[in-house]
Formats: structure tokens, sequence, C-alpha cells
């Protein structure tokens, strides 16, 4: 008999005493926490074999055991304790993390779906950075679960992280041009949101040289293209600078950029693409301007 059968042997011998209080605590938790924490996995499923386990414990980081069975992976032990009822499925840690976050951040997808299977399970549940399920899936690209999130009526399409980003923006921030449309499909989501320092989904994606969202942005006519961030910089500047050429050119057929602005340092646009020696780019500027000024 291996050690870990003989402690579970102990475990189930203790728990055929009438009097054995299983919820008892020391200072650092319950039976069951101690269990759990240490990877007895076994001793873990006996205890929540009884009805009488508070199976919602938490310890001092605010870690339920069904969080913690979603961060490792014991997908029989979700089982065991959704079968349960009274669990507290949208039960949060310190930093506001749930189980379905967890499961989800560590990809566990057969654990995601029994969760979701469950009506009571809070999709839109937010953390302490203001993260959501679906702003986590925008950042990753996650089209399918993207998808599944927005039939959920309960998830903010607009919720802020702690510095202002929306899912819309992480959508646009890593080029997943297909959550971005999947997005804007819906007229609640809003195209102009701004991070706390000032910046658009528009310069996000001007910035980082996002050709097919920046085209998929600007086919929008309530998005506002000469809102500046930074040194006072509306979109197309951000393009021009960073030497962006495709970014501009979609930025200049849409027409309605005002070539002539100024930044805090009094440079335009062209004077960005001079400076940063964009020859193709101040081209293309300057070609704009003369059609302006036909």
């Amino acid at each position: 008999m291996s050690e870990r059968d003989e402690y579970r042997s102990c475990v189930r011998l203790l728990l055929s005493r009438e009097d054995i209080g299983v919820n008892v605590k020391d200072k650092t938790g319950t039976a069951l926490l101690w269990a759990r924490d240490r990877g007895h996995v076994g001793i873990v499923k006996l205890l929540l074999e009884r009805d009488d386990i508070d199976w919602n414990s938490k310890d001092k980081s605010g870690v339920s055991t069904l969080i913690w069975a979603c961060l490792c992976g014991h997908e029989s032990i979700v089982k065991l304790l959704l079968e349960r009822e009274g669990v507290d499925v949208n039960a949060k840690a310190i930093d506001g993390k749930t189980a379905l976050t967890c499961a989800y951040r560590r990809d566990y997808e057969s654990i995601v779906k029994l969760l979701l299977a469950r009506e009571e399970v809070d999709v839109g549940a937010t953390a302490i950075n203001g993260e959501t399920i679906l702003t986590l899936a925008c950042l990753r690209g996650d089209e399918r679960f993207v998808k599944l999130l927005l039939e959920r009526e309960e998830v903010d399409l607009n919720a802020k992280q702690e510095d202002g980003e929306t899912a819309l923006m992480w959508a646009c921030y890593g080029g997943h041009e297909s959550n971005v449309k999947l997005l804007l499909e819906r007229k609640e989501v809003d195209i102009n949101a701004k991070v706390m320092h000032g910046e658009t989904v528009l310069i996000w994606a001007c910035r980082r040289g996002r050709e097919e969202v920046t085209e998929i942005l600007l086919k929008r006519e309530d998005i506002k293209v000469d809102v500046k961030y930074g040194d006072e910089r509306p979109a197309l500047m951000w393009a021009c600078a960073g030497g962006y050429k495709e970014v501009v050119k979609i930025s200049l057929a849409r027409g309605s950029v005002v070539i002539s602005a100024k930044d805090s340092r009094g440079k335009t646009a062209m004077d960005l693409a001079n400076e940063r020696g964009n020859v193709d780019i101040a081209k293309m500027l300057q070609e704009f301007i003369d059609s302006q000024n036909v």
C-alpha cells in the first residue's frame, strides 16, 4: 500500500466516526483546504462525499475548492462540486477571479464547458483589475469563445479594466479583426471609448500598424478620427510616426482626416513622415493635400 493510500484509509476511518468535526479550522484552514493544497486529490474526493462538508470554504487568498479545482484542472472534482446544492459557482478569490476565469486562463476547455452549462454562472464577473472573461477572450483572439459570450445577456460589452481598456480595445490591440467585427455588430459597443490616458481604439490600431482593424473601424461613420493622444497626435499622425504606410493609405481614403493638425511640438503628419525618412508616406500625404486643393 502506498503512502497516499494509507492517508486515504486513515481519513476514511476518521470520517466513519460520528463525532468527527469535518469543518474544524486551524490557523491554515479546514481538512478540505489542507488536503487540496497538498495535492491529495483522493482525500478531497472523500471529503466532498460528505453532506456536512463546507465546500465553499476559502483559504487566505480567497480561493474556494471550486476555484482550486479549476486552477489545477481537476475535472472530476469540479463535476463533484457542481452536483452539490449550495456550491457558490461565482465565488471570487481576493483578486476577483472566479472559477470560470481561472479555468479559461488555464485552457481547461472541458471544465469551462461544465461551468457554462450552469445558468447561474456569471460570465460578466469582474476581477479587481476590471478584467472580464470577454476582455480576456478578445485579448487572446479567441473568436469561438467571444461568439459564445456574446450570446449571454449579462455580458457588459463596454466593461472597462482599471486603465479603461474594453473588449473592443483588446481586440484592436491584438489585431484580431474577426473579433472586432463581432463586437461592432452590436450597437451598444462604444467605438470611441478611451483608456485612462486618452487613447481610443483607432489610435491603438494605428499606433500598432493594424491595417485590417483600421479599415474596419474607419468604415463606421460614428468613429471620431481626430481625437488626440500623447503629444496631441490624432490616429493618422501616429501611423505616420510609426511608418505604417498601408494604415496611412487606409486613413487617407476615408477623406475626413485633418491633415494639417499639429501635435504639441507644432509638427504635422508630413513633418513626422519626413523626420523619420518615410518617403512613401510623405508622398502619399502630399498627393492627398494636392487633391484637396483642386
